[in-house]
């Protein structure tokens, strides 16, 4: 998933790695279209931490720009307030099982 992807990316200047601005915009085009176009049929009990997820990379990306802060870049994605709603989508699992 696109959304791991950009975590797993922009996760990596915690450590210290610098990082591709390039890629990290590309991802999150991506993840834009991809998102405007499954918002409706986000399922119900996680749509508003799919919106949350989306306008969260959205921030994050605006940030990339040369001097940059890479806090401005990682706190949408990693901060305390919009994390649960990416653990959520990230760990979310579609019904319709065997039971």
């Amino acid at each position: 998933m696109s959304v791991i992807a950009y975590s797993a990316e922009v996760g990596a200047a915690i450590e210290g790695e610098p990082l591709d601005f390039k890629e990290l915009r590309r991802k999150a085009a991506l993840i834009a279209d991809t998102g405007e176009l499954m918002q409706a049929s986000a399922p119900p009990d996680i749509a508003e931490e799919f919106r949350t997820v989306l306008k969260a990379i959205d921030t994050s990306v605006s940030h990339l720009k040369p001097g940059a802060n890479a806090k401005d870049v990682l706190d949408p994605v990693y901060g305390e307030r919009n994390r649960p709603a990416f653990d959520a989508v990230e760990n979310y699992e579609c019904g319709g099982g065997d039971g």
